[in-house]
């Protein structure tokens, strides 16, 4: 968890937000699978990504949600080299 001060726009006034870092519910990881090859799903550093180890790819998550679509998958190469979003 980690506290980070925002100005929220109004006159003096300055709030502490907290931001927690949800995990992902392990019923979720259990079934999803990956959409081209039915194949499982590792998670990929903090709860970045989910790597499908068939096809080579990894699915972001972005606000705790898996992206699970074809054509947001980084393929596996580029996310080792710090790529998290695939431009198309």
């Amino acid at each position: 968890m980690s506290w980070r001060r925002r100005n929220f726009g109004l006159v003096g006034a300055v709030l502490d937000v907290k931001e927690v870092r949800v995990a992902l519910h392990p019923d979720l990881l259990n079934i999803l699978c990956c959409p081209v090859c039915k194949g499982d799903l590792v998670v990929v550093g903090a709860e970045e990504g989910l790597q499908c180890a068939a096809c080579q790819v990894v699915y972001p998550i972005r606000d705790e949600i898996p992206v699970m679509l074809v054509d947001e998958a980084v393929p596996l190469a580029q996310w080792e080299q710090g790529v998290r979003e695939v431009y198309r």
